[in-house]
């Protein structure tokens, strides 16, 4: 997402093993991890800080059918605008539901 709040998809490097490399300016990561069978509904979980950190509940919730979703924070770790842009490109644009489940 840059600092216009445009989301482009990208693909992961391989060199970012299971954590991402944080970017350069006002950029930040966006991912979207998706289960092999998405539940009824589309439910998603939203990461709210620390992607890599004790990853058990988002594990289970992928066996469930739920998307893992994650905006990298500002660095207050406070939501701003970019969240707003965030959630809007998952649930208008890519149809996951309007109320995820909040991971903290």
């Amino acid at each position: 997402m840059n600092e216009d709040f445009v989301i482009e998809p990208t693909k992961a490097a391989l060199e970012e093993g299971n954590g991402f490399k944080h970017l350069e300016g006002n950029q930040r990561r966006c991912i979207i991890v998706v289960p092999k069978t998405a539940a009824v509904g589309n439910p998603w979980s939203w990461q709210g800080c620390y992607w890599d950190h004790q990853p058990q509940a988002e594990i289970e919730l992928l066996k469930r059918g739920f998307c893992i979703g994650y905006v990298e924070s500002s660095q207050n770790l406070k939501p701003d605008k970019s969240w707003d842009a965030w959630y809007a490109f998952l649930t208008e644009k890519h149809g996951l539901s309007s109320k995820p489940a909040f991971v903290a």
